[in-house]
């Protein structure tokens, strides 16, 4: 049995802006694909629905999803990752 999703809800503004991501060509691909997650799940499909739909697996989805509801917009920008130095 599937694990419960987490549930994304979406202001009107915020639907406006994934909306807008999607739609801009000068929009990165990683932002399309994240606005596109948000936008489905918003829907209420599950991460097995949308996953095959957009060519990504179903963790991939649920990391955008809960990174979302968790954060809101902020949760699909980028975080700084450490950086090995070299030599080490």
């Amino acid at each position: 049995m599937p694990s419960t999703a987490t549930v994304v809800e979406l202001t009107d503004e915020e639907r406006g802006v994934l909306h807008k991501r999607v739609r801009a060509t000068t929009t990165p691909a990683r932002d399309v694909l994240r606005a596109r997650i948000v936008l489905l799940a918003a829907q209420g499909k599950r991460n097995d629905q949308i996953a095959p739909q957009l060519g990504v697996s179903a963790s991939v989805v649920s990391r955008w999803r809960v990174r979302f509801a968790r954060q809101g917009m902020a949760g699909l920008q980028d975080v700084p990752r450490s950086r090995l130095l070299p030599g080490r």
